[in-house]
């Protein structure tokens, strides 16, 4: 799977989240924690929980470097 622009996914890497609307922007850094057949799964830590994911599709993320 390929990010916005067209680097390769892989589980474990850092990836930025572009936000859209009137505040957006990049949110992140996030880390992959796996696919789905058209979605990305990103971690998503919130406070009322130990781990969860989000998913995003894959032309919303650009990997970043570690």
């Amino acid at each position: 799977m390929k990010d916005f622009i067209d680097q390769e996914l892989a589980v474990g890497d850092r990836v930025v989240h572009g936000v859209g609307g009137r505040g957006g922007g990049l949110s992140g850094p996030y880390k992959v924690v796996g696919f789905t057949e058209q979605m990305v799964k990103i971690d998503y830590k919130r406070a009322w929980r130990k781990e969860d994911y989000s998913l995003v599709a894959p032309h919303c993320l650009v990997k970043v470097a570690p």
